[in-house]
Parts: structure tokens; C-alpha cells; sequence
């Protein structure tokens, strides 16, 4: 059996037509609309800087510039000289440089001459000629004596005082040098003998030598030498 509300719906929609063909307006209801519900933006976590790398150094007061100009940094040498060599070289620094290594000890020999002498360091086989007066001052030369040999120059006939007691040729290779270098024989003179012979005195000592960028720091266990190689000059002390 049908309901009510189904034998109602024909004269409903009769209802409707008859309004409409009256021209009533009809408003249809709305259903309420929903008012929305703002969303939380997410908020982002800050991502953090990378911190700043560290410096190698730390720029030192010494290279601030003063009034336009730098003021350079001292010189720190690495190694220093030790003992007595150090107190030569503390007052010579300026004009050798720094150590280019450690102190070394050498086997050494020693002849004075008329107007200067010769030192034979044996580590390095060399020779320094250090002459009084004239320049340059300082000569090195490599040895190349070897035991026995005979040099190639003949030996001068000596005359005026040379022909003293005191006064005599030398021997092993400083002869050899004597002999065969160009007048090094006429500025270092002959050699001078101190035990009351006509023979040339060989002083051997234990040497220690300090090599630097310009000169090298000698002591022969009696004093100590600074030969200079920028001008070619040495002192003593």
C-alpha cells in the first residue's frame, strides 16, 4: 500500500507549476556552507651557517702596516750556534746569514805565511787562503792532492829573507797550491817556520766550522774566524 508522502507528490509538483506560471520567483534554500578552517603554514627549521674555517696563522702585530709601510718580521734562524762560534756569530749574523745546518767538528791544518795562511778543513776538503792585506781577502780552493804527488811547478829559488832559517817552502798540499796557482805564492810570501828550522810548520788541530748563507764560521781550538763571502773579507776573534 503506497504512504502518504508518495500519493502527496503529484499534487506537489502541480502546486509548483501553477506558481511558476504565475511568475512567483522562487529562491531555492542553500544548504549553509562550511566556513573554512585555516591550515597551519609548517613552520621551517632555520637551516645554520657553516661555521668559519679557522686561519693557518694569526696575522701577527710585527705585519700590521704603520703609516703605509710594513714593518717585516725578524729573521729567526734555525739552528743557531752553539758555545763560542754562537758569540762569534750573534755579532757577525748580519753579514753571514743564517746557519744553512749544525754545527760540524773537522780535521784541520794550519801554515802561517809571510802575509797571511792557509786553514785545510778536512770534512770538505778545501782550502782558505786568508791573506793580511790586498783583495780579495779570502780564496777557496778545493784540494786535489793526493799523498805523494809531486807538483807539476817547479819550486822558486829562494832569495832575500827567504833564504833565513826561518822561512821555508810548504809541504803536502799546500805546496801544491803554493806552487801551482798564480800568484798566490807572491802575495802569501813563504812560509814561516817556528821551531828554529828551515821547514815549514804544519799546525793540526780539531777544528769546529759553522757554515751559513754567506760566510762560514771557523775556531782552530785558538781563535775563531768569520770569512765573508759577499765582499770576499774575514776577522778574527
Amino acid at each position: 500500500m503506497p504512504t502518504r508522502t508518495a500519493a502527496l507528490a503529484p499534487l506537489l509538483l502541480i502546486a509548483l507549476f501553477a506558481a511558476s506560471a504565475c511568475g512567483a520567483k522562487v529562491t531555492p534554500t542553500l544548504a549553509p556552507t562550511a566556513t573554512p578552517v585555516p591550515t597551519a603554514r609548517p613552520t621551517s627549521t632555520p637551516t645554520p651557517l657553516p661555521p668559519t674555517p679557522t686561519p693557518f696563522y694569526t696575522r701577527s702585530p710585527m705585519m700590521t702596516a704603520v703609516s703605509g709601510t710594513r714593518t717585516p718580521m725578524p729573521v729567526q734562524c734555525q739552528p743557531t750556534p752553539q758555545w763560542g762560534l754562537g758569540d762569534v756569530w750573534k755579532i757577525v749574523k748580519d753579514s753571514v746569514g743564517c746557519p744553512t745546518g749544525e754545527q760540524s767538528a773537522f780535521q784541520g791544518q794550519e801554515v802561517s805565511f809571510q802575509s797571511g795562511f792557509m786553514i785545510w778543513r778536512g770534512d770538505l776538503k778545501v782550502l782558505y787562503v786568508l791573506y793580511y792585506t790586498g783583495e780579495p781577502r779570502v780564496e777557496v780552493y778545493r784540494d786535489t792532492y793526493m799523498p805523494g804527488e809531486a807538483p807539476s811547478a817547479p819550486l822558486p829559488t829562494p832569495t832575500g829573507e827567504a833564504l833565513s832559517h826561518l822561512i821555508a817552502a810548504p809541504v803536502g798540499p799546500f805546496e801544491k797550491l803554493w806552487r801551482e796557482v798564480d800568484g798566490l805564492r807572491e802575495r802569501l810570501g813563504w812560509c814561516v817556520s817556528d821551531n828554529g828550522a828551515q821547514e815549514c810548520t804544519v799546525r793540526e788541530f780539531e777544528g769546529i766550522a759553522q757554515d751559513c748563507e754567506m760566510g762560514t764560521l771557523l775556531w782552530n781550538r785558538e781563535s775563531a774566524f768569520a770569512l765573508f763571502f759577499s765582499d770576499m773579507s774575514w776577522e778574527m776573534y
